[in-house]
C-alpha cells in the first residue's frame, strides 16, 4: 500500500521537472491554467499532507516564535482525479519510488527568518529528526532524515490568516508576509509551492537552484522579487504575475538561467528589472512571440534579457528611460524593435542589442536620446533605421558589422542608404544621403542635433560645414516655413536666432509629466521647462477628476435562517475594502403543515421541518395583517412613532382602522471607540440602520491583571541587577521587577610565563567587571649571557667596554676593559691631494692623538693631455704660422711653428675649414671633404706633414686602432691593467711607440687580434672589410650589433666576395649606412681603404643615433615575452592573430627561435596564397600589407610568393584607401619596408603613388594634431601609426610640421602614469604603438615630452607584463595574444635601437627586381 501511495505521490512531486522536459513548450499554458485552478482551493494541497512528523519556529532573529512550521509526510494523492493539473502529472512514470517525500506548512504572524543574514540553514534543511508511523498511523519512534530539504521536500505551503493549533491550543494568526532569504535554497525536489496573497516579498535566493520547481503562484500583494530568488530553477515553466499590481521591482539574477521558462506575464505597476534578471531564459509561449513589457516599466538594467532568443517583436514602453548595457544582447530571433511614443528621453546602453542578427527594422524616432557604443553592432540583417528629433549622442561603432544596405530615415523622411562596404551616395533616394551618413557612419556625438520633418536642405548645410558635429554644433528646429536655429555658446548657454525661440517659447521646451487620477485623488499634468538657466516655475494643469472606487465582490459570508451574512468588496483599482450586511433568511416553511394557516387577523400554526436548515418547527405563524395598499388613511410607523391605516382590506374584505406600533430601532453592530483598561472605562456605540440614531454606553473597567510567572529578560551578573518581566494573560500588559546583582565574579584565567627577571603567575580577570586576582606560579628564569662583544676598544690611556647580551630577552650588561698603556696611532684621512699633469697625488693621513702624518695611495703625475691644437696664426706661402696646444686637464699650453706653405691653399672652404692648412685638401664639393673636416677637427686624422693630409694615402692598422683608442678617451687602465706598466703586446709593437697603448687597449678589449700570436703588423694596410670588422668588434664592446637572426641579402654584385669572417660586420656597416658602395653595384670588400674613405666612414660611424632607453629593462622584457610568444604560437599561420605579427615581432627582435619556425610559416603561406589564387581579400587590403611586412622581416621578396606579386594590390589607390587612413598607413609601411617599387596596377581606377598615400594621411589629420578612426577626438593608436608611416618623409616641407603637431598631441594624451588610453580604457596596445612611433622617428624613450611624473611609456608598458611573460590588454587581466604581439613588436624596436640597428619597419633593401 505504501509503495502504491508513494508512486502516486511521486507522479505529483516530479510533475514540473519532468513535464517541462517531456512535454512540448506549447502545453505550458494548459499546465499553468490547470495549476491556477488547483491553487484556487488551497485545501487541495493541504489534503496531500499526511502525518505530522516535525515542527518548530522559523521567525526572524530575536522573534523566532512569531512564525512556525510543520513538516508532514506527503501520502494522500486522492485529489488527483479531481484536477487537470494533477491528471497530467499522473501520466509520468515513477521516479525514486521507494523514497518518502515531505511537505512543509508555514504559518504565523509577519516575516520569516533571513537565513542569508544569519548564515544558518532553514530548520527543514540538512538533517531533520522526524516521527515515524506505521500503516495504521501509530507512532513507532523517531529517525533522522539526512538532507531532508535538499532531497525529500516536495511541497510547501505558506499560509495567510488562519486558525491553527499550536502547543495544544488553537490560536488566530494574521499570516506570513514574506518568503525568507535562502529558505528553500537547493531544495532539489521541491516541485509545487503555494504562497498566500498577503506575501509582499520573495527574498534573496529564496528558491535558488530548485531544479524541479515547476509550479508556483505569484501573490497578489507581492511588491518585490529579490536577487537570485529563482536563479537556476531549470524547470520553472511559467511565471504569471499580471495580477500582482503592487510588484515594483525584480532584482538582479532573479530568474537567471530558468532555461525552460515558457511563459512570462509581467504586471502593470512594475518599474524596475534588475541586471541579468531574465538572462538565458527562453520565455516562449506568447502567441505572437512578443515579449510583453508593462507600460509602467522605467528601467531595464544590464543584461536583463541577454541571450533570451525567441522574440520576433519587441516594443519598449513609453516610461522606460534606460536600457542597460547588454540588455537584449544576442536575441537571435528578434525581427522588429519599436519604442512607444512619449516625452521621456531614452538612453540605449553599450551593446544593448549586440548580435541580434535577425533584426530587420528599428524605429528610434520616439524618445531615443542616446545610443551608446556598439549598441546595434553585429545586427547583420538590419535593413531600416528611423531616427527622430531627440537624438543627442550616437557613440562609436553603434552600427558596425552590417551585412545589408541599411535604409536611414530622419523623422520619417528617408534620407539615404548606408552600405556595409562603401559610403556611396545614391542620387535616386529622397532627401540627402550625406546627412544620414554623417549621422551614423562618422558621428560619435550629436549635441542637440535635432531633425524634424526637415526637407534636408538645412541639415545638409550643417553636415557640409560641420561634418562631425562637435560640441558646438548647430541645432535646427524646423517648423512650418521657418527654420529656427540655436547655437551652444562657450559659456554653456544657448543663443537663439531669428525668433528668439529658445527662451521665448516655453511650450517647445517643456517636459510634461502626466499624473494619473486615483480613486480618491484627482490627476493633472506637470510641466517643467528644460532650458538651461531658465527660472520659469513649473506649472500644473489639465486636472482630471478622481475615478471613484470600482468595487468588486471578493468574498461572501452567506446568511443563514437565523444569522446575518456579510458581503466583502475590494476596489480593483486601489485595493481599498468595505463590507455590507446581508439579512438573515428566516426558516423555509415549505415542508411544514399549516394548521391552520394565518389570516389577516388570526395567527396560524406551522408544524414540520425547515427546508433549509432542517430544524424541527412547531411555532405560531403571526397574523398576516391587512393589506394597507389601498388604505384611505396611511401613516407609516417609524422607529419611535406608531403608524395609522384606515380602509378596506382587499385580502379579507373587512374594514380596518388600525394603529400600528412603532418599529423600534434597527441597531447595527457595536463600534468600540475607546478600549477599557484596568484603570479606565471604555466606550462603545451603535447606529440605527433605519433612522441613523446613535446610542452609546460605557464599557466597564477590566478586572485586575492576571500576571504570569514572568521570564528573565535581563540576566543579573556580579555588579549589575537583572530584570524579570511579567505579562497579563488577559490583556497583554507587562510589568517588571529588579533581580539583585549576584556578586559572583565570572573569572577568565590566563597563564603568564616566567621571564629572565620576573616569575610566572596566573591572572584571573572577571569578564563582567574587570576585577583581577593574581597567583604566583614559578620563579624568574635568570639571564643567559652570550660571550660578549667589544663595543669600545681600549687605548693606551683609556679603558674599553665589552657588552654582553641575554640570548633570551635581549637585555645587556657591560664590563670594563683596562687601558693598554701602549701608544697606537689613530690615523684619520685629513686631505686628498689629486695628481696633476706635473705633480704626484696622494692621501694625507694624520694621527688624531699625536699629530704624526704620512702619505698613502700615491699616484704619479700623469703628464699633459694636449688637444689637437688650434691654429692661432695661419701660415701663408711666405710666412710661417703658429699652432697652440692646450692640455685638456690643467689648461697649460704649448706652441709650435707651422712652416710657410710655399703654395696658396687649394681649399676654398676658407679659414674656418679645419683642413684649410692642407694644400691637398679636397674641395668642399668632393664626397670626402666633410669626412676629413670632421676627423681633422676632432683629432682623429692628422696631417702627414704640416701642409698635407694625403687623402688618397692608405690607412694602416696602427692608425685605425689609435683613432678608436682616442675615440674611447685614451684610458690608461683597462680591465684592471695599467697600460704603462705592461710589456710589449706583440713582438713587432715595442714599448714607447705612439701606438703601443692603443694596441694594448685593442687587444685587451678584443677590438683587434694580431696577424699571428706574436705579431700585429702595425704598418699593414687596412682593406675595407678589415675596417668594417674592426669597427664592428668595437661597437660590440659597446653592447650594440646584431643578436639572433641577422642575415639579409646585400644589393651589390660583388657581395659574394666578402670573406666569411667579415660577413656579419659588412652587413651591419651597410645596414647602418656606415659603409657605402664604391659604385652603384660594387662594394669592393678587399680594396685597400684610403685615408679619405676612413675619414668618411668614421664620420658616419660616430654620428649613428644612440637609444637612451634602458637596455636591461627592454631586453629582459623582450626575452620573456618572445619566449611566451614562441610557445603560445607554436606554428604561426596566415592571419591577424598568431600569424604575421608574431613572425614580425620574433624576427625583428632576434628572438631565439628554430629556423624551421619561420621556414614552416613561409611554406604554409605559399600554400595559402596558391589556394587563394593570390587573392587574400577583396575588401581589406591591410591583409596584403601585413603579409608583406612579415616577408620583409624574413628577407623574402613579397613580389614572388608562390608565383604571385602580393604588392600589386597596393598599386590600386581607391581600394587601398577604402579602409580609411588605416589602410593607407600600412600600405606605405609595407612598400617602404624594403623600398619596394610602387606596383603598377593596370586594373586600378587610380594608380597609387607614395606621394598620394602621404597626402591622404596628411589630409586626415585632425585639428588637434592627431588622427582618429572616427570622430574629432584624436586616438593614440592611429596617431602613432600615422607617425610610423610619415617618419620616412619627415623632411618634406608639408610633413615636418604635421609630425611636430602630432607629437604635441600625442604628448598631451599621455596619462599621469606614462601610459595611454584608447576607446575609454588604458591598455598595453596603445603604449606599444607609441613606442613604435618614437622608434621610427629616432626619439629616445625618455624624451622629456613623453615622461610624466617620472614615468616613461616603456615604464607603463612593462606594468602589463604577466608572470608568464605575455601581456594583458588591461592591467590585471588575463594574458592576451593581441596585446602580447604588439608589445613584443615595440620591445623589439627598442632592442634594435640599443644594438644600433635600423627602426622596426626599415628592413634591408631589395637586391634585384623580381622576375
Amino acid at each position: 500500500m505504501k509503495k502504491r501511495v508513494l508512486s502516486l505521490l511521486l507522479c505529483f512531486v516530479l510533475a514540473a521537472g519532468l513535464l517541462s522536459v517531456c512535454a512540448p513548450p506549447a502545453q505550458a499554458g494548459t499546465i499553468a491554467d490547470a495549476f491556477e485552478q488547483f491553487i484556487k482551493k488551497p485545501g487541495q494541497i493541504k489534503n496531500l499532507f499526511g502525518n505530522e512528523v516535525a515542527h518548530g519556529d522559523c521567525g526572524p532573529a530575536g522573534n523566532e516564535a512569531s512564525v512556525h512550521y510543520k513538516i508532514y509526510e506527503v501520502t494522500n494523492p486522492t485529489v488527483v482525479q479531481d484536477n487537470p493539473f494533477l491528471q497530467q502529472i499522473w501520466q509520468i512514470h515513477d521516479y525514486r519510488e521507494d523514497a518518502q517525500y515531505y511537505g512543509v506548512y508555514i504559518f504565523g504572524d509577519g516575516k520569516m527568518a533571513d537565513y542569508a543574514a544569519t548564515g544558518q540553514k532553514a530548520p527543514w534543511m540538512g538533517n531533520v529528526e522526524v516521527t515515524e508511523y506505521n500503516d495504521k498511523g501509530q507512532v513507532l519512534g523517531t529517525t533522522v532524515v539526512e538532507n531532508l530539504g535538499e532531497e525529500y521536500l516536495a511541497l510547501a505551503y505558506i499560509a495567510d490568516g488562519t486558525d491553527e493549533e499550536w502547543n495544544g491550543r488553537t490560536e488566530r494568526y494574521s499570516g506570513v508576509t514574506n518568503v525568507g532569504a535562502r529558505a528553500f535554497k537547493d531544495c532539489r525536489y521541491l516541485t509545487c509551492m503555494f504562497l498566500n496573497d498577503d506575501i509582499t516579498t520573495i527574498s534573496d535566493s529564496a528558491f535558488y537552484k530548485d531544479e524541479y520547481l515547476s509550479a508556483i503562484n505569484m501573490p497578489r500583494k507581492l511588491e518585490l522579487i529579490d536577487k537570485y530568488a529563482f536563479y537556476g530553477c531549470d524547470t520553472l515553466t511559467f511565471v504569471r504575475a499580471r495580477n500582482c499590481s503592487r510588484l515594483k521591482r525584480i532584482e538582479d539574477h532573479a530568474f537567471y538561467s530558468c532555461t525552460m521558462l515558457a511563459e512570462l506575464r509581467l504586471p502593470e505597476g512594475l518599474t524596475y528589472i534588475g541586471p541579468w534578471a531574465f538572462a538565458w531564459d527562453r520565455i516562449l509561449g506568447q502567441e505572437d512571440t512578443t515579449l510583453g513589457l508593462p507600460s509602467s516599466l522605467q528601467t531595464i538594467s544590464t543584461g536583463a534579457f541577454a541571450f533570451v532568443n525567441h522574440h520576433k517583436n519587441l516594443n519598449i514602453p513609453a516610461n522606460v528611460t534606460s536600457i542597460g548595457d547588454y540588455a537584449f544582447m544576442c536575441d537571435y530571433y528578434m525581427n522588429n524593435l519599436t519604442f512607444s511614443p512619449g516625452d521621456k528621453k531614452l538612453t540605449i546602453g553599450k551593446a544593448a542589442f549586440f548580435g541580434d542578427n535577425h533584426m530587420k527594422s528599428v524605429d528610434l524616432s520616439n524618445r531615443v536620446a542616446q545610443i551608446d557604443r556598439c549598441a546595434f553592432a553585429g545586427c547583420e540583417m538590419l535593413e531600416e533605421a528611423y531616427f527622430g528629433d531627440k537624438i543627442d549622442t550616437i557613440e562609436g561603432r553603434a552600427f558596425t558589422s552590417l551585412d545589408n544596405a541599411m535604409k536611414i530615415a530622419v523623422e520619417g523622411v528617408l534620407n539615404g542608404i548606408l552600405r556595409p562596404d562603401d559610403t556611396e551616395q545614391n542620387a535616386d533616394q529622397a532627401g540627402d544621403i550625406s546627412t544620414a551618413l554623417n549621422m551614423i557612419a562618422k558621428v560619435t556625438k550629436l549635441k542637440r542635433a535635432v531633425f524634424k520633418n526637415d526637407p534636408a536642405k538645412s541639415i545638409y548645410a550643417a553636415a557640409d560645414s560641420n561634418r562631425s558635429f562637435p560640441d558646438d554644433c548647430v541645432v535646427y528646429y524646423p517648423q512650418g516655413s521657418y527654420t529656427w536655429l540655436s547655437e551652444l555658446k562657450d559659456d554653456g548657454t544657448w543663443q537663439g536666432y531669428q525668433t528668439g525661440f529658445w527662451h521665448g517659447d516655453h511650450i517647445a521646451a517643456f517636459t510634461d509629466t502626466v499624473v494619473a487620477p486615483t480613486c480618491t485623488e484627482q490627476g493633472y499634468t506637470h510641466h517643467v521647462c528644460t532650458v538651461k538657466g531658465c527660472t520659469y516655475a513649473p506649472v500644473d494643469d489639465t486636472y482630471v477628476a478622481a475615478t471613484d472606487h470600482t468595487w468588486v465582490k471578493t468574498q461572501t459570508l452567506l446568511p443563514t435562517c437565523t444569522e446575518k451574512g456579510t458581503q466583502f468588496y475590494k476596489c480593483s483599482a486601489c485595493g481599498a475594502t468595505r463590507t455590507e450586511k446581508i439579512a438573515a433568511l428566516g426558516h423555509d416553511l415549505s415542508r411544514c403543515d399549516l394548521v391552520p394557516d394565518a389570516t389577516c387577523t388570526q395567527p396560524g400554526r406551522a408544524v414540520g421541518t425547515c427546508a433549509r436548515c432542517g430544524v424541527k418547527i412547531d411555532e405560531v405563524i403571526p397574523a398576516k395583517g391587512h393589506d394597507y395598499s389601498y388604505a384611505e388613511t396611511s401613516v407609516a410607523p417609524t422607529c419611535t412613532e406608531p403608524g395609522h391605516y384606515k380602509g378596506t382590506c382587499p385580502t379579507c374584505g373587512k374594514d380596518y382602522d388600525d394603529v400600528v406600533p412603532a418599529l423600534g430601532h434597527d441597531w447595527g453592530e457595536w463600534v468600540v471607540a475607546q478600549e477599557p483598561t484596568a484603570e479606565t472605562t471604555g466606550y462603545r456605540y451603535h447606529l440605527c440602520a433605519r433612522c441613523n440614531t446613535r446610542e452609546g454606553e460605557d464599557i466597564p473597567k477590566l478586572r485586575d491583571h492576571t500576571w504570569d510567572s514572568g521570564i528573565v529578560t535581563t540576566k543579573p551578573d556580579c555588579i549589575h541587577a537583572g530584570v524579570r518581566t511579567y505579562t497579563c494573560t488577559d490583556c497583554g500588559a507587562t510589568k517588571t521587577e529588579t533581580i539583585p546583582a549576584t556578586g559572583e565574579h565570572t573569572f577568565v584565567t590566563k597563564e603568564i610565563p616566567a621571564t629572565c627577571t620576573t616569575g610566572g603567575y596566573i591572572l584571573c580577570t572577571c569578564s563582567v567587571c574587570g576585577t583581577t586576582q593574581r597567583y604566583d606560579a614559578s620563579e624568574p628564569l635568570g639571564h643567559k649571557w652570550n660571550s660578549g662583544q667589544v663595543t669600545t676598544k681600549p687605548t693606551e690611556d683609556m679603558a674599553g667596554v665589552r657588552t654582553y647580551t641575554c640570548t633570551v630577552c635581549g637585555d645587556t650588561k657591560t664590563e670594563t676593559i683596562p687601558a693598554t698603556g701602549v701608544h697606537v696611532h689613530t690615523w684619520q684621512l685629513t686631505k686628498h691631494v689629486p695628481a696633476t699633469c706635473t705633480e704626484d697625488g696622494y692621501d694625507l693621513y694624520t694621527c688624531a692623538k699625536c699629530g704624526a702624518v704620512e702619505h698613502r695611495n700615491e699616484v704619479a703625475a700623469f703628464g699633459h693631455k694636449m688637444n689637437a691644437g688650434e691654429v692661432v696664426i695661419k701660415p701663408t706661402a711666405t710666412t710661417s704660422g703658429v699652432r697652440v696646444y692646450t692640455c685638456s686637464v690643467c689648461g697649460e699650453t704649448k706652441a709650435e711653428t707651422i712652416p710657410a706653405t710655399g703654395l696658396p691653399s687649394v681649399c676654398p672652404g676658407g679659414p674656418t675649414c679645419p683642413g684649410y692648412a692642407f694644400r691637398d685638401m679636397p674641395v668642399p664639393a668632393d664626397w670626402s671633404h666633410e669626412g676629413l673636416d670632421y676627423c681633422i677637427y676632432r683629432g682623429y686624422v692628422a696631417g702627414t706633414s704640416a701642409s698635407t693630409v694625403s687623402p688618397t694615402g692608405v690607412c694602416t692598422r696602427a692608425q685605425l686602432v689609435s683613432i678608436l683608442y682616442r675615440m674611447q678617451g685614451e684610458p690608461t687602465n683597462v680591465k684592471g691593467y695599467e697600460l704603462a706598466k705592461l710589456r710589449a703586446p706583440f713582438d713587432d709593437v715595442p714599448r714607447g711607440q705612439w701606438y703601443t697603448d692603443a694596441i694594448w687597449w685593442a687587444k685587451l678589449t678584443s677590438v683587434v687580434a694580431g696577424t699571428s700570436a706574436t705579431t700585429f703588423d702595425p704598418e699593414g694596410e687596412i682593406t675595407r672589410e678589415q675596417l668594417a670588422a674592426i669597427l664592428y668588434r668595437y661597437v660590440k664592446t659597446q653592447g650594440q650589433g646584431f643578436t639572433g637572426m641577422w642575415y639579409f641579402p646585400l644589393r651589390y654584385d660583388d657581395a659574394a666576395s666578402i670573406s666569411d669572417w667579415a660577413d656579419e660586420a659588412m652587413h651591419w656597416c651597410v645596414m647602418k649606412g656606415v659603409l657605402n658602395g664604391t659604385g652603384e653595384t660594387t662594394l669592393s670588400p678587399q680594396l685597400t681603404a684610403t685615408r679619405a674613405q676612413l675619414a668618411a666612414i668614421l664620420r658616419r660611424f660616430c654620428e649613428l643615433p644612440k637609444d637612451t632607453a634602458s637596455k636591461s629593462a627592454a631586453q629582459t622584457a623582450y626575452d620573456r615575452a618572445s619566449a611566451y610568444l614562441t610557445v603560445a604560437v607554436s606554428a604561426p599561420r596566415y592571419g591577424s592573430l598568431g600569424g604575421e605579427w608574431t613572425v614580425l615581432a620574433l624576427a625583428r627582435g632576434g628572438a631565439d627561435t628554430e629556423t624551421a619556425y619561420f621556414t614552416d610559416y613561409y611554406a604554409a603561406l605559399e600554400q595559402t596564397v596558391r589556394e587563394a589564387n593570390g587573392v587574400l581579400s577583396e575588401r581589406k587590403y591591410t591583409e596584403y600589407s601585413r603579409v608583406i611586412l612579415a616577408l620583409s622581416a624574413l628577407g623574402k621578396d613579397a613580389r614572388d610568393v608562390a608565383g604571385f606579386d602580393l604588392t600589386l594590390p597596393l598599386g590600386d589607390y581607391e581600394k587601398t584607401a577604402a579602409q580609411g587612413v588605416n589602410g593607407v598607413i600600412y600600405a606605405l609601411l609595407a612598400l617602404d619596408s624594403r623600398d619596394y617599387p610602387m606596383p603598377q596596377n593596370a586594373a586600378a581606377s587610380t594608380q597609387a603613388t607614395r606621394q598620394l598615400y602621404v597626402d591622404a594621411i596628411l589630409a586626415a589629420q585632425l585639428a588637434d594634431g592627431g588622427w582618429s578612426f572616427m570622430g574629432e577626438d584624436a586616438d593614440p593608436d592611429l596617431t602613432s601609426m600615422a607617425l610610423q608611416a610619415l617618419a620616412m618623409y619627415r623632411e618634406q616641407s608639408s610633413v615636418r610640421p604635421a609630425v611636430d603637431r602630432a607629437l604635441v598631441c600625442l604628448s598631451a594624451m599621455q596619462n599621469a602614469d606614462g601610459g595611454f588610453s584608447s576607446w575609454g580604457s588604458e591598455n598595453a596596445e596603445s603604449c606599444a604603438q607609441v613606442l613604435l612611433a618614437l622608434n621610427a622617428l629616432g626619439l629616445d624613450t625618455d624624451d622629456s615630452r613623453f615622461v610624466k611624473n617620472g614615468h616613461s611609456v616603456l615604464d607603463a608598458l612593462l606594468t602589463y607584463q604577466n608572470a608568464d611573460g605575455g601581456f594583458c590588454h588591461e592591467r590585471g587581466g588575463e594574458t592576451n595574444l593581441m596585446a602580447s604581439e604588439q608589445a613584443v613588436c615595440a620591445l623589439a624596436s627598442l632592442v634594435r635601437a640599443e644594438r644600433g640597428e635600423s627602426s622596426f619597419y626599415r628592413m634591408a633593401a631589395l637586391t634585384q627586381p623580381a622576375a
